[in-house]
């Protein structure tokens, strides 16, 4: 959706061959409403070497991307999720 490629650190080389780096991710399921209504957020902490005026979204996905600063992110984020994840990995 956005063009670049990342790295996801894989110390046990679970995936392929291993990488380094701190293998850090957040598996949350959370559901919401008394209906059941469920959500599944897979988050990693990954490398990416590029500017953010290299990132060109997709036009029919995505409206704008760009880097935050940890305090910037938190006041952004949309949902709990975002904000574990800023907190445990910044």
């Amino acid at each position: 959706e956005l063009g670049i490629n990342i790295r996801i650190a894989d110390p046990l080389g679970e995936s392929s061959r291993g990488s380094e780096g701190e293998g850090t991710q957040i598996v949350r399921q959370e559901i919401f409403t008394p209906d059941g209504i469920c959500w599944l957020s897979f988050t990693y902490r990954c490398e990416a070497d590029i500017a953010a005026e290299d990132i060109v979204p997709k036009d029919d996905e995505i409206e704008e991307a760009r880097w935050f600063t940890k305090e910037e992110a938190l006041q952004v984020a949309v949902s709990l999720f975002d904000i574990e994840a800023i907190q445990k990995f910044l």
